[in-house]
C-alpha cells in the first residue's frame, strides 16, 4: 500500500500560533567547545541546544531516490491522492488493530 500523507495539515496543526525557528549547523569540536554563529535575523533570547554526534553521511540507494521522485510526480499530477496524516493514522490503526 502506497500512502501520500498532505503533511502540510500536519504542521500547520502543530504550529498554528507559534512559529519555530529550527538553526542545524554541523560543527567542529576543538578542545571540548565549539562556536556556532547565528543568522543577523535571530532574535530570541534564549535557546535549546541539543548535542548530538554527527554520524557519517546516510547513502540513500538510487532505486529509492527515483521512488521518492516517482511518487512526488505522481502527486504533482493529482493533489487529491494525498492523504489527511490524521486520518491516515486512524485508518492504519483500525486496520491493524
Amino acid at each position: 500500500m502506497v500512502l501520500y500523507l498532505n503533511i502540510k495539515n500536519i504542521f500547520s496543526k502543530f504550529v498554528e500560533n507559534n512559529v519555530m525557528n529550527a538553526i542545524r549547523q554541523f560543527v567542529e569540536v576543538k578542545n571540548h567547545s565549539f562556536t556556532v554563529t547565528l543568522p543577523d535575523d535571530f532574535k530570541d533570547q534564549k535557546v535549546e541546544i541539543i548535542i548530538l554526534p554527527s554520524e557519517e553521511e546516510l547513502e540513500i540507494p538510487q532505486w529509492q531516490k527515483d521512488e521518492v521522485q516517482r511518487r512526488h510526480q505522481e502527486y504533482l499530477k493529482n493533489p487529491s491522492i494525498a492523504l489527511d496524516y490524521f486520518q491516515a493514522i486512524e485508518d492504519l490503526k483500525k486496520e491493524l488493530l
